[in-house]
């Protein structure tokens, strides 16, 4: 992950998703939320990690 994360103290699988349905090119990508100590408690942002089946 990231160093850019400002100390996460833990990931999240959000979700996956498919883009082009069962095509050769289809484009594959799981949402992954980061959670991490925030100014009123944790925040969460997302980040998109694309992968191959």
């Amino acid at each position: 992950m990231p160093t850019s994360r400002n100390c996460p103290t833990d990931y999240r699988l959000g979700g996956v998703m498919t883009y082009g349905g069962g095509s050769d090119d289809a484009v594959h990508v799981a949402l992954i939320t980061v959670l991490s100590h925030g100014f009123e408690g944790p925040d969460g942002r997302w980040i998109v990690v694309p992968f191959s089946p």
